[in-house]
């Protein structure tokens, strides 16, 4: 989660992956323990605007208002 706020505040993108978060944010790609797969991170247009997921699964672990 805080790969990605890092990451948001530096370069006020949305990275392709969670995989971008290395090296310079994570010091690996960040892993969902149930599946054994990257977790996700994407736009989502919701009521109160854009958002930024990150997700673990269908688990939402991060919502951050998009620029």
């Amino acid at each position: 989660m805080l790969a990605l706020v890092l990451w948001c505040n530096k370069r006020s993108t949305l990275p392709a992956s969670v995989a971008e978060f290395v090296p310079d944010f994570a010091a690996s790609t960040p892993i969902d323990p149930r599946t054994g797969q990257p977790m996700t991170v994407r736009e989502e247009q919701r009521p109160e605007g854009r958002v930024w997921v990150l997700r673990q699964g269908d688990d939402v672990l991060l919502r951050l208002p998009a620029p």
